[in-house]
C-alpha cells in the first residue's frame, strides 16, 4: 500500500520542459524520461499482481504430470481416464484436481474434479475421468488448493478417433516385449494400440468402454488393487475382450483373475512346438517348431476350446462371460515360436472377428435427443392446467374488461374511467395469473429417471444405465449424487431440442470422490436438466433355463422354464429370440413361473439377415450421417428390436398409429416413454437383431430405489425400469447322421475392405459405385460350427439392379487367390465341393466389386448357408 501511494504522488509530479525532467511533489526526487518509462513498468507490474489475488503463482514445490491413459486417444461419447501423479514438496495442501472449460476451451462442455491432499513430501497417483469433444486437441489439468487458487497445471494431448476405431491396449510385464496386433477393426477403419504398465488400469469399469480388446502378458495381477479388478471384471462382462497368455509367467498372470479364465492354470510345462495352432490361421504348421513352454491347469464346464496338440492339450480357450470375451493363449506370444511367426496378427484378427455377436443395445445410448425426450414425457404429472380451466380462465378476463367493465361505467356515467378500470383490471388479472402459476408449479422437484439394467446367467452382477431428468419448479441451483459407484456425467442435446437443457459450462461441476455427484448446476423453471449414470448393480432374482432344439425341416423350436425369484413384477414380459418375439401375456409376478412348452416357440428360418461382428459395432448411431433415401431403406429394419419389445413387430405404420390413438392419454403418455427410450438405445445397426443363439428376457417395471441424492430440495420421482435378461440356453446338437442347414442369421459377417464403400453399409444395403469393392468374411457361431460342411450356398439379392455387371468372388484358402463365381446375373451359387472354400471355423470369404461400368448397383443381400452335420 505505501508503494502505491507513492507512485500516486509521483504521477503528480510536473512536467518542466526545458531540462525534461520530473519533479517530485516532494522536491526530493527527479527522474530522466527512461527511468520513468522503467518505474512506470514496475509500477504495472505490481498493480497486475494486486488486482489478481486468487492466482498463485506455480512454483517448484509441486510437480504433476498427466498422462491422458489411452495414449492421448479417446472416443468423443465414453470416459477418458486422465492419470495424475501429483508430488508436494513444500507445506501440506488440501485442494482439488480440475479440468473446466476456462483453462480447456470447449474441448470439455463441462468441468471435472476429484478432491486430492498432499501432506508435506507425499506424492499420489489418482484418475480423473473426464468426456471430452474432438478439439482443441489438449486438456489443461489443474491443482487448485482450497481458497480456488492454481498452485500447478499440466497440459496433456489428446486425439479423437472414430467411432468405428480399434482402441486396443496390451498391459505387459516390465521385462516383456511388446506384442503388435496388426488389425483388430473392421477393413476400412483404423487401429489404435497403446502398451500400458499394470498400473494404468483405471479403478472403474465404465473409464474402459472406449476399450475394445485388452491383452495381459507376463504380469504379476496381484499387483492389481481390488478396484482395478473389479474394473477389469465388469468391463469384461458388459462386452470387452481380454486376452491372457500363459508361457513362464502364466501362475503370477492368472494369480488374481482366475475366476476370469477358461483355463485356469496350475503349472508349465516344455512342449514340442505349437503346431495346434496353426489350422486357426490356416497356416504353416512347420513354422510353429521348436520347444515351448505352455500352461496347463484346469477347464472350465462351458469354456471352447480352439486349438490344441495331438494329445488334446489346450492351445487356445475361449469362454463367454457375461456379454463379453476370455480368450486364453497357454505360450507366450512374445516368445519364440510365436515371436517369430509372420502371421501372428492373423491370430488376433481370427480371435476378433470370432467372437459371437450381440445385440446393438449392449452399446448403451446412442441418440441423446430421444433420451431426452424419453425423460421429458412423465405419465400422470401434468404440468399444465387443464384447457377448460384456460378457457374459463380467459372468457372471465375478457368479459370482465370488456361488456361489464362497460356497463357499469355507463350506469355510473363515469365511463372515462375506464383510462382507470382496464388498467387495474390488467393488473389483478396478472397478479392472478403469475399466482396461480407459481403455486402450480409447487416446491417439489419432479426427477424423471429411466433404468436400463442388463444381467446375464453366470455373472453376479448386472449392469444399469439410468437417465435423469431434473425438472425445477423455478430457477435455482442444485447439487445432485449418486450412491455406488456409477459415473455420472451430464448429457448434453441438440440445441433444437426444446425439452432439455445443456448445462452451461459456468454451472455444472462433475466431482468424483467417493461417489459422483453434479455440483452447483443451475436448471431454469420447467426445463429439464438431463444426466446419465452408468455402473454395476446386484444382478435381479430373474432368469430360465432352454433349450434349442433341431427339429423337422430344418427348424430350431424352444422349450424350458423362466421364473421370476426377485420382488419386481415385470410388465409386458417378453421373449427375444432369433427371428422371434414371443409375448407372455400377463405380468410375471414375483415367485411366478413360466414354461415354454416343446413346439411354443419355433425360430423364423432364413429370415434374417447375417449378424455383424462386434468390431463392426460402433458407440454412435451410424444412421446419423445416411443419406434419406438410405434412411428410408433401414430405418424400419433398425427399429425391429424396439418394435418387438413394443407387440408391434407384425404391425404396419397404419395399424400402429390405429393403435395408439385408441389409447387413453395416461397409457400414450406410458406408450410414449417406452418407445422414446427404446429409441435412444436399442437400434439394430446393419439392420439386424444380432440376437444369434441367444434368448432374452425383456420387461418393464415402475419403481426403483430412492438411490440418488439432491441436497436438502424436496423432491419426487417419477420411474421406469426395462430389465433385459439373457436366459441360459443350450443348443441341443443333432446325431451326426442328421443333416441340417444354417441359415444366414446363423452367421456373423465382417469386412475385410472397403474400397468406395461407407462404413455404415454392410451385406444386406450395400451400393456400389464404380471401381468400388467390398470384400467379407462369414464365420459361423460358435454353437453352429458344422464338423463336416458338404454344401455352401451363396446368396445375392441384386434385384435392384440386375442389369449391371458386378463381380462376385469367393476366397480359395489352399492356393490363397479369390475365384470369380460365373454368370453374374444368379441369385443363388450351389458350391457342391466346398472345403477349398472353408477355412478356419469354417470361415467363408466374399469379394463383390463393380468395375468402370456407368451408374450403381445396390446389393439387398450378400448371405452364406451351409449344409452338412455336427
Amino acid at each position: 500500500m505505501r508503494l502505491f501511494l507513492r507512485s500516486l504522488m509521483l504521477m503528480r509530479a510536473s512536467f518542466h520542459p526545458d531540462k525534461r525532467r520530473f519533479a517530485s511533489s516532494f522536491g526530493l526526487l527527479s527522474f530522466s524520461l527512461p527511468r520513468f518509462v522503467t518505474f512506470l513498468s514496475l509500477f504495472a507490474i505490481v498493480i497486475s499482481l494486486s488486482v489478481v489475488p486468487g492466482q498463485a503463482q506455480v512454483t517448484d514445490v509441486i510437480e504433476m504430470q498427466v498422462d491422458a491413459a489411452f495414449g492421448g486417444y479417446f472416443r468423443e461419447n465414453d470416459w477418458l481416464p486422465l492419470r495424475i501423479n501429483v508430488r508436494n514438496s513444500g507445506d501440506d495442501m488440501d485442494g482439488k484436481l480440475i479440468v473446466r472449460p476456462e483453462t480447456s476451451g470447449r474441448v470439455v462442455s463441462n468441468a471435472y474434479s476429484t478432491p486430492i491432499s498432499l501432506p508435506n513430501g507425499a506424492s499420489q497417483t489418482v484418475f480423473l475421468y473426464i468426456q471430452a469433444r474432438t478439439y482443441p486437441p489438449q486438456v489443461t489439468v489443474e491443482l487448485l488448493n482450497e481458497d480456488g487458487a492454481r498452485a500447478a497445471q499440466q497440459v496433456a494431448s489428446i486425439q479423437a478417433i472414430g467411432p468405428q476405431d480399434g482402441l486396443h491396449i496390451y498391459v505387459g510385464g516390465p521385462n516383456a516385449d511388446t506384442v503388435l496386433f496388426g488389425q483388430l477393426s473392421a477393413g476400412g477403419f483404423n487401429d489404435w494400440q497403446v502398451r500400458w504398465d499394470i498400473s494404468n488400469i483405471p479403478d472403474h469399469a465404465p473409464a474402459l468402454e472406449a476399450v475394445d480388446t485388452i491383452m495381459l502378458n507376463a504380469v504379476d495381477s496381484e499387483s492389481l488393487t481390488s478396484a482395478q479388478r473389479e474394473a477389469l471384471t465388469q468391463w469384461v462382462i458388459g462386452n470387452g475382450h481380454l486376452i491372457v497368455t500363459g508361457g513362464p509367467e502364466a501362475l503370477s498372470t492368472a494369480a488374481a483373475i482366475s475366476d476370469l479364465l477358461p483355463l485356469v492354470p496350475h503349472q508349465t510345462e516344455t512342449i514340442d512346438g505349437l503346431p495346434g495352432l496353426a489350422p486357426f490361421v490356416a497356416g504353416d504348421a512347420d513354422d510353429l517348431s521348436g520347444r515351448v513352454v505352455v500352461a496347463t491347469g484346469d477347464l472350465r464346464e462351458d469354456a471352447l476350446v480352439l486349438a490344441a496338440t495331438e494329445d488334446e492339450t489346450p492351445l487356445l480357450v475361449r469362454w463367454q462371460y457375461g456379454g463379453g470375451t476370455v480368450d486364453y493363449l497357454a505360450a507366450d506370444p512374445t516368445l519364440d515360436p510365436l515371436g517369430d511367426w509372420d502371421i501372428l496378427p492373423a491370430l488376433w484378427f481370427n480371435l476378433a472377428t470370432s467372437r459371437d455377436a450381440y445385440p446393438a443395445w449392449s452399446k448403451g445410448v446412442l441418440d441423446y435427443d430421444e433420451a431426452a425426450v424419453s425423460v421429458a414425457i412423465m405419465p400422470g404429472i401434468d404440468l399444465l392446467p387443464p384447457a377448460s380451466s384456460m378457457l374459463l380462465y380467459l372468457g372471465l378476463y375478457i368479459l370482465l374488461i370488456g361488456p361489464v367493465n362497460y356497463i357499469i361505467l355507463s350506469r355510473l356515467n363515469r365511463r372515462g374511467w375506464a383510462w382507470v378500470t382496464i388498467p387495474l383490471l390488467i393488473a389483478i388479472f396478472a397478479g392472478l395469473s403469475w399466482t396461480v402459476g407459481f403455486n402450480l408449479r409447487g416446491n417439489d422437484v419432479i426427477i424423471s429417471r429411466l433404468h436400463v439394467v442388463e444381467s446375464w446367467p453366470n455373472v453376479e452382477t448386472a449392469r444399469v444405465r439410468e437417465l435423469l431428468g431434473v425438472l425445477s419448479p423455478r430457477r435455482q441451483t442444485y447439487a445432485l449424487s449418486v450412491d455406488d459407484d456409477r459415473f455420472l456425467r451430464v448429457v448434453t442435446v441438440n440445441a433444437d431440442n426444446l425439452l432439455a437443457q445443456s448445462i452451461t459450462q459456468s454451472t455444472a461441476e462433475v466431482v468424483q470422490g467417493t461417489t459422483f455427484s453434479a455440483e452447483d448446476f443451475s436448471v431454469d423453471g420447467g426445463i429439464f436438466a438431463n444426466f446419465l449414470a452408468e455402473g454395476a448393480v446386484e444382478r435381479p432374482a430373474i432368469g430360465g433355463s432352454l433349450t434349442m432344439t433341431y427339429g423337422e425341416n430344418n427348424t430350431q423350436t424352444l422349450q424350458g422354464a423362466i421364473r421370476n425369484d426377485s420382488e419386481i413384477t415385470l410388465m409386458d414380459p417378453v421373449l427375444l429370440a432369433r427371428g422371434v418375439a414371443y409375448h407372455l401375456g400377463d405380468a410375471l409376478e414375483p415367485g411366478a413361473v413360466e414354461s415354454i412348452n416343446p413346439g411354443q416357440i419355433t425360430l423364423a428360418t432364413d429370415e434374417e439377415n447375417p449378424l455383424p461382428a462386434p468390431i463392426e459395432y460402433a458407440n454412435e448411431n451410424l444412421l446419423a450421417g445416411a443419406n434419406l433415401a438410405r434412411l428410408r431403406t433401414i430405418s424400419s429394419t433398425n427399429n425391429a428390436s424396439a418394435y418387438d419389445v413394443l407387440g408391434f413387430s407384425q404391425f404396419s405404420a397404419r395399424e400402429r398409429n390405429d393403435y395408439i390413438n385408441s389409447l387413453g392419454a395416461l397409457e400414450t403418455q406410458s406408450y410414449n416413454r417406452r418407445a422414446a427410450l427404446l429409441n435412444s438405445f436399442m437400434l439394430d445397426q446393419f439392420g439386424s437383431t444380432a440376437r444369434g443363439n441367444n434368448v432374452y428376457l425383456i420387461g418393464w417395471a415402475e419403481s426403483w430405489p430412492r438411490d440418488i441424492e439432491l441436497g436438502s430440495a424436496p423432491w419426487s420421482t417419477v420411474e421406469t425400469a426395462l430389465y433385459i435378461v439373457a436366459l441360459d440356453v443350450t443348443v441341443e446338437e443333432p446325431p451326426s447322421s442328421e443333416r441340417v442347414q444354417l441359415t444366414p442369421d446363423q452367421f456373423t459377417w465382417v469386412a475385410l475392405d472397403r474400397q468406395g464403400v461407407d462404413g455404415t453399409s454392410g451385406p444386406n444395403d450395400l451400393l456400389l459405385i464404380p471401381n468400388s469393392s467390398m470384400s467379407l468374411r462369414y464365420t459361423p457361431l460358435s454353437t453352429a460350427v458344422l464338423s463336416e460342411v458338404d454344401e455352401l450356398d451363396i446368396r445375392i439379392d441384386r434385384s435392384a439392379s440386375r442389369g449391371i455387371s458386378v463381380t462376385l468372388d469367393i476366397w480359395n484358402w489352399q492356393t490363397d487367390q479369390w475365384e470369380e463365381m460365373t454368370n453374374f446375373r444368379e441369385q443363388s451359387y450351389i458350391v457342391t465341393e466346398p472345403e477349398p472354400y472353408l477355412g478356419p471355423q469354417n470361415m467363408v470369404q466374399l469379394r463383390v466389386s463393380l468395375g468402370e461400368e456407368l451408374g450403381s448397383a445396390r446389393i439387398q443381400e450378400l448371405a452364406v448357408t451351409q449344409s452338412g452335420s455336427f
